[in-house]
């Protein structure tokens, strides 16, 4: 079918343009729907990922989230399909590569990705009719909003997003994330939290929620991205015939976002964030630039690059010379630039400084600044900068679906009222901007001047760490509640209860079997019954095994260089996620730890490690232990990328001691940083752990072992730092060793030829092998069934795992559809939708044979647990055979998902050394298909008897949580641990 062409009119639409766009390997076609103004963007290609996504211009007009609440309850109920939970339905039985929904700063967004055009059609069905015809029940308010409740200690507030919020107001990094941007916009709707502070989203009415979406969710006030290869016409009949015939008219809805007047000098705020046990990490301190608008897309790639070029990489100038000051701990995690706004915004600061060093920052980041509007940009370091730049554009990312990240490049501009190509397109704008910068030898200098320097619109940000930070949070929701059941009185006490049950009534209540019949979903007969395989070519270098993926790969190539660390210590063990970070951030002789970092910014797209564990599937004696190097780099830059990844393997410096203090410094940073933002997944781990060797050691290299190891180092650095040199040392020595390494290369299949030499030359500089003996012998301790992390936060993770099936066994195959049955059932209803919970999970680990549930922010403990046993129980009882068939399918479409070039040659890598073959996951496939009610409930008894037997449950939250909880279950008071954060 052809691609519409401008001037013509289909379905409702006026074609507004049609835009050759080559390098997306596609059409854009710009389209206007004529009766309501609604505006859509169709990247047309030969993707059969296709993608479709509603958005809406939502700027906040206050901090009470309303724009967050009604993000969630659009997705629960609407005209055409009124039963409880459409989304969750999806979710049970969709082949769905991408499904959610995405609250930001001025926007809501509803995106759906299939392969299977079917599929897709079902998504944006219900998506569509979700977001123009929601039925918005009170009862869904209470549930995904906020609520009062009568608790056992009088009048509670609760509710998914108030919880939510709650979490999100427990992390310091999540708090300077937010005010890094809202601190410049105090007369904007930028200066609002879109996602809702709980002191205000507690006062939302519920009136004031049907308002909102009343003003902002019409048609008129929509843009539509498509992305794909169905037909646009074909779509366009869709939509107009599925959603827009029911409107007649345009609406005038004001959603613009007001700009912020320019201010005649600069400010600075000071914001409290909670503090740990550890009181002396510091504040932190930014320094925020609102600059110009992103409608203009050279200005803004143009700051792309100068983003890099001063932030980019530790060789970068200003990331250089914060580092170097000593002044804090590390960079600030909200560091760089921020495109998502109207208005520009870049920042730069510390975090772990002492507040009262403020003036010593702005001199370190003003000096820089000053230094390099004065002298210019080193030619190196805009070559290099634009390199990566350049790199990133050409990567095929993988991740998520690729229409998203052009639809987020996209709604840049065009939520401003520009193009949507505007943003979006690449080649041009780089070729225009390269002539701006050859034109203008002092392009960037004068842009430093200029955005930076004599820009007023600044603001100085001190996040400070507050030691009565919850107690004082406590002490006014106790406040309001004690107002609020005062103003209400018997009656309106009488009305909570009323809602309460109400809600209840609602979420306990079953939907009617017709209207669930409603919802479309393929069918089990639509799946392929055939995998997908990949290609892994294998031979030798010498003794070295070599792996080769062919593909497609816009001219990039991947390198995994995989190293064997079996047979080490405890200790080594411990030591290797310190020791692989500093790897790839230090230098060689003769190049600066900085000069390394410019050059491979210069001459390659990445470089990193991770280590990872797992079971050989034929041989559980001799599990697979890696830690995982990965170079990519353009196929005419991968010589000189190898070579320097080459000196840096063989010959790393490894005894400066101010650079292994800034990486350990700055791991156990973002390690603390994560541990209340994922706290579900530290519980997992560390309930798993107990079963499984693997598991075991991977809580050592990332979990709570490994945080308390690298707290251990940081508090007495001084007197530890030689002998980690020392160690660092030995362990290099004795792991990088040709019989240790194995190389896959990922490209086009025409470049392995080319790339053979300089992977031999490469392999030349690891040591020959040597005898060994000795290292850790990993036995597992018995498992704790109780144990209880303390962190400070205000909501609460729960984690109970018990051993169960390996993949290869029917038995794992129906374990993981109980999984997905479990989390898009029982534990959604009681520990999300009842509970109050932002996530609940179920998650069976094919290798390690382990089951385990989680909660995320939930605002429980013991009862949450005792939701994952009655949840099992239930699910014993008896499996549906509709229900079944939609987990089939779910749990099939995950294996459809495409990936992205380098993503396949690592998996395809990965599948090889754990010997997971194309056989294995053949069988899965067909015990998936054939899977009966009777044998998926046989698998739950077994885990129920399992957990009975060897069940751990760890629970991570605030001190008074868990003491809650103690009084309960009495093993959470005898195994404690209070986190140093």
């Amino acid at each position: 079918m052809s691609v519409p062409q401008p001037g013509s009119r289909l379905h409702g639409f006026h074609i507004e343009s049609n835009t050759d766009l080559p390098e997306f390997k596609g059409t854009g076609v710009f389209a206007r729907h004529e009766r309501t103004g609604l505006e859509l963007y169709h990247l047309h290609n030969d993707d059969e990922e296709n993608l479709f996504s509603f958005i809406f211009k939502t700027p906040p007009k206050d901090n009470s989230g309303v724009a967050h609440i009604v993000e969630h309850a659009v997705l629960a109920g609407s005209k055409r399909f009124p039963i409880k939970d459409p989304f969750l339905v999806l979710l049970k039985g969709s082949l769905n590569t991408f499904l959610n929904a995405m609250t930001y700063p001025d926007k809501t967004v509803y995106p759906g990705a299939s392969t299977v055009k079917k599929d897709y059609y079902n998504l944006m069905t219900v998506y569509g009719d979700a977001v123009f015809f929601p039925l918005l029940r009170k009862e869904i308010f209470h549930q995904e909003g906020v609520r009062l409740q009568q608790g056992e200690e009088g009048l509670e507030v609760s509710g998914v997003v108030f919880n939510e919020m709650q979490g999100n107001y427990s992390s310091a990094e999540s708090i300077i994330g937010e005010w890094s941007y809202r601190g410049l916009f105090p007369d904007s709707s930028y200066g609002y939290d879109s996602g809702g502070e709980p002191p205000a989203i507690r006062d939302l009415s519920y009136e004031e929620f049907t308002r909102y979406h009343a003003q902002y969710y019409h048609p008129s006030n929509c843009r539509i991205f498509l992305y794909g290869n169905i037909p646009t016409e074909e779509q366009l009949a869709f939509i107009e015939e599925q959603f827009l015939a029911s409107f007649d008219a345009p609406r005038a809805v004001d959603a613009e976002i007001n700009a912020e007047p320019e201010w005649e000098a600069p400010r600075s705020i000071t914001v409290d964030a909670p503090v740990g046990s550890d009181e002396e990490s510091g504040a932190t301190l930014l320094i925020s630039w609102r600059m110009g608008t992103i409608k203009d897309p050279v200005y803004l790639l143009a700051w792309e690059v100068l983003a890099e070029i001063l932030l980019g990489n530790p060789g970068s100038p200003l990331y250089k010379a914060l580092v170097d000051s000593r002044l804090g701990e590390d960079l600030s995690p909200s560091c760089g630039l921020d495109s998502e706004l109207r208005d520009l915004v870049f920042s730069a600061g510390l975090r772990g400084i002492d507040p009262e060093k403020r003036e010593e920052l702005n001199e370190v980041i003003f000096g820089i600044l000053r230094s390099l509007a004065a002298e210019g940009i080193a030619e190196e370091i805009l070559k290099a900068a634009l390199a990566r730049i350049d790199f990133r554009h050409r990567e095929i990312k993988g991740g998520v679906p690729f229409g998203l990240r052009l639809m987020g490049r996209s709604l840049r501009g065009w939520l401003h009222g520009e193009n949507p190509e505007a943003t979006l397109r690449y080649q041009a704008v780089i070729t225009e901007l390269k002539r701006r910068i050859d034109e203008r030898e002092n392009f960037f200098a004068e842009l430093i001047e200029q955005d930076l320097l004599t820009n007023p619109n600044r603001v100085e940000v001190t996040v400070r760490p507050d030691e009565s930070y919850y107690r004082r949070r406590e002490e006014d929701q106790q406040v309001w509640l004690d107002a609020k059941e005062d103003a209400l009185g018997d009656t309106g006490l009488s009305e909570v209860q009323r809602d309460y049950d109400a809600m209840s009534a609602f979420q306990t209540a079953p939907d009617a079997p017709d209207e669930l019949a409603k919802i479309p979903c393929v069918a089990k007969s639509d799946l392929p019954k055939e995998i997908r395989r990949l290609t892994l070519e294998e031979s030798r270098i010498g003794t070295v095994p070599f792996y080769h993926h062919a593909a497609f790969t816009n001219g990039i190539a991947y390198l995994d260089v995989a190293v064997d660390i079996s047979g080490l210590s405890e200790e080594e063990y411990l030591l290797l996620p310190i020791f692989s970070k500093l790897l790839c951030n230090t230098g060689y002789p003769g190049v600066s730890y900085d000069r390394v970092a410019t050059l491979l910014s210069r001459h390659s797209g990445g470089f990193y490690s991770f280590l990872e564990a797992s079971d050989r599937v034929a041989n559980l004696e001799q599990p697979a232990l890696f830690l995982f190097f990965r170079l990519k780099a353009l196929e005419e830059e991968f010589p000189r990328a190898v070579e320097i990844v080459g000196n840096l393997l063989s010959s790393a410096i490894l005894d400066d001691k101010q650079r292994m203090k800034e990486e350990l410094f700055e791991l156990r940073n973002d390690m603390r940083a994560s541990i209340v933002s994922s706290g579900h997944s530290y519980a997992s781990l560390r309930s798993s752990r107990a079963y499984s060797q693997v598991l075991d050691l991977e809580e050592r290299w990332r979990g709570i072992d490994q945080f308390l190891y690298i707290s251990g180092l940081t508090g007495d650095f001084d007197n530890k730092w030689r002998q980690l040199r020392d160690s660092m040392a030995a362990l290099k020595e004795r792991i990088f060793r040709r019989n240790r390494v194995s190389l896959n290369l990922t490209s086009r299949a025409d470049f392995r030829g080319r790339a053979e030499p300089v992977m031999t030359a490469f392999l030349d500089q690891f040591g020959e092998p040597v005898e060994e003996s000795g290292g850790l012998s990993l036995i597992r301790e018995a498992p704790a069934p109780y144990q209880a992390l303390i962190a400070p936060s205000k909501v609460n993770f729960a984690a109970l795992s018990f051993p169960a099936e390996r993949i290869g066994s029917a038995g794992h195959v129906y374990e993981v559809l109980a999984a997905h049955i479990l989390k898009v059932e029982s534990l959604w209803e009681k520990i999300r939708m009842q509970g109050g919970a932002y996530g609940a999970f179920a998650t069976v680990n094919a290798t390690e044979g382990v089951f385990s549930m989680a909660s995320y922010r939930d605002p429980h403990t013991h009862r949450t647990l005792n939701a994952f046993k009655e949840s099992l129980a239930e699910l014993a009882a008896g499996v549906d055979s509709g229900l079944l068939e939609k987990a089939i399918i779910s749990v099939v479409g995950r294996e459809l998902k495409p990936h992205a070039p380098g993503e396949e040659g690592m998996l395809a890598l990965r599948r090889k050394l754990y010997g997971i073959s194309d056989d294995l996951r053949q069988t899965k496939r067909e015990l998936l298909l054939s899977a009966t009610p009777a044998a998926v409930a046989a698998a739950v008894e077994g885990l129920i008897a399992s957990m009975r037997n060897e069940g751990s449950a760890v629970l991570l939250g605030s001190d008074e949580a868990l003491k809650d909880a103690a009084q309960v279950i009495p093993g959470f008071d005898e195994n404690r641990l209070t986190l140093p954060l």
